[in-house]
């Protein structure tokens, strides 16, 4: 996602320039190729070709990044209604969806936390827990820390908020085994993490929008959680075994954390909101068992359920939480010295205004090429060229699936590849006679944050690249262990739990 600053550090301005060129060229190229391919295919509408046709300038724009993805994301707010593919008005809906909403939350309260300097407390607090008497409890600590803190902000936020501490961290250690180890188990413990739940990355936002779309169904926190949040108890151990592996046994001698003051009154407000709107989260749709209403027996679930069954409010959702604790940052004062008069909440505009805007324009954009997916048809055509994967077993499906997305998202972006992939497995799914879309789409949206190879695969590896303390062979060596464990384990995981 962050191929080009990456580069830029890399090959220089020179070079740079020339690969822009060539990466604008790609794209116009390659969706010509693919159109002329689909209007010569027995079957394939006008709408039909005309969405593979964008959404493949999309895609190679997405992955080579001559412009700056959320800019490519606004191409099918104007292309599909211009081909007409979708209304001006359908194509325009999901910049208003409740995942952009989600996000949008998510990604202010993570501003409030890294203004008021919570996220540090979070994170020390974790290693004294940990301890700090080996550099490999070390590395346990900031795996715990950035994996727990990834569950509830963006993976991105979070390496942002780890990789200062880690630096600071290194700074005061004279051996240097303790570079590769640490900063990859950041950038990998963002990605694992953010699988747990809704809002821990990109991609879980796009399959939740697009299961809707074929199945009708809403997932909640919790359904998503069931499964998203066993995967990483799996997989972190893992990385932490694999990682402590590159730090001699014999290096046990303590390493000095940086100093943080007391805990602020702003830090622990911005802490109590975190805690309640996770709780919320966390609990609106839990189920609470099969109660007796009325002459009715009904499957109450959360306190979500509550509310509507007993009050007859069943509008509130995930992204209703967060805006409710948005609204809450910016009213409740911080109780700091200022030198004015004016009011200084918890999180101020100056700061939310920095948040990551163009992540909600690449979400948006996905969601109407998904849109235009099944309006054109083309959503069942790619759906039934898969059947013949029919006689497969569906374990090898699934596995087959995990390595292609895995490895596929190591040269684009584990969001470029939720957007492109989960439209046609949603329609493969039904060609492929299964009884629920999740058996495939699921392991495919976990397996886009499973790439630990390349800086473009993920912004968590992208930022720790970022670093410039670690080359990409060796991330890309130890990244492809990962890649394999990884996708055998949401392979079965996802096999006999789904």
């Amino acid at each position: 996602m962050y191929s080009i600053s990456t580069y830029h550090l890399i090959i220089g301005n020179n070079k740079l320039n020339k690969y822009n060129i060539l990466a604008f060229a790609s794209g116009p190229i390659l969706a010509g190729l693919v159109g002329i391919f689909c209007f010569n295919v027995d079957g394939m509408t006008n709408e039909a070709a005309w969405t593979a046709v964008i959404t493949t300038l999309c895609a190679v724009w997405w992955i080579l990044e001559p412009i700056h993805i959320a800019v490519v994301s606004l191409i099918p707010f104007a292309l599909f209604p211009a081909f007409g593919i979708l209304s001006h008005k359908a194509a325009a809906a999901p910049l208003g969806n409740h995942i952009i909403i989600l996000f949008m939350g998510g990604f202010m309260l993570s501003a409030a936390m890294e203004k008021t300097g919570t996220h540090r407390k979070i994170a020390y607090w974790v290693l004294k827990i940990v301890g700090i008497h080996s550099r490999r409890r070390i590395l346990l600590g900031f795996m715990l820390a950035t994996a727990g803190l990834s569950m509830w902000i963006s993976n991105t936020a979070t390496t942002l908020m780890m990789l200062p501490i880690a630096l600071a961290t290194l700074a005061q250690d004279e051996e240097e085994s303790m570079v590769v180890p640490l900063l990859l188990i950041i950038c990998y413990s963002a990605s694992i993490g953010g699988v747990a739940t809704l809002i821990g990355t990109p991609p879980n936002a796009i399959f939740i929008k697009n299961y809707q779309e074929v199945t009708g169904i809403e997932m909640s926190f919790t359904e998503w959680m069931s499964i998203g949040g066993i995967i990483p108890l799996i997989m972190l151990p893992i990385v932490w075994l694999w990682l402590a592996r590159l730090i001699p046994s014999k290096n046990t001698k303590p390493i000095n954390l940086p100093r943080l003051e007391n805990w602020t009154k702003a830090q622990q407000r911005v802490l109590i909101v975190f805690i309640i709107t996770a709780t919320l989260w966390v609990t609106r749709a839990i189920p609470l068992g099969i109660w007796q209403i009325g002459e009715q027996e009904v499957l109450i679930k959360g306190w979500g359920g509550l509310l509507e069954h007993y009050f007859g409010i069943g509008t509130i959702g995930d992204s209703t939480i967060a805006i409710f604790a948005v609204l809450a940052l910016f009213i409740i004062p911080d109780s700091e010295p200022h030198n004015d008069t004016k009011h200084h909440g918890l999180l101020d505009w100056a700061s939310a205004e920095r948040i990551p805007w163009g992540i909600l324009l690449l979400l948006a954009g996905g969601m109407v090429i998904a849109e235009g997916f099944v309006a054109s048809g083309l959503t069942n055509i790619l759906g039934e060229q898969l059947v013949l994967l029919a006689d497969l077993p569906l374990w090898l499906i699934i596995g087959f699936l995990c390595l292609m997305v895995t490895f596929l998202t190591e040269i684009t972006s584990n969001t470029a590849s939720a957007n492109v992939l989960l439209p046609i497995l949603g329609s493969a799914s039904i060609s492929l006679n299964l009884d629920d879309p999740l058996l495939l789409m699921l392991p495919a949206t976990i397996s886009a944050s499973f790439a630990f190879m390349l800086p473009v695969a993920t912004p968590p590896n992208a930022i720790i690249m970022s670093s410039q303390k670690i080359p990409i062979l060796v991330m890309a060596r130890e990244g492809f262990f990962l890649n394999l464990i990884g996708a055998v384990i949401v392979t079965l995981v996802c096999y006999f739990m789904l």
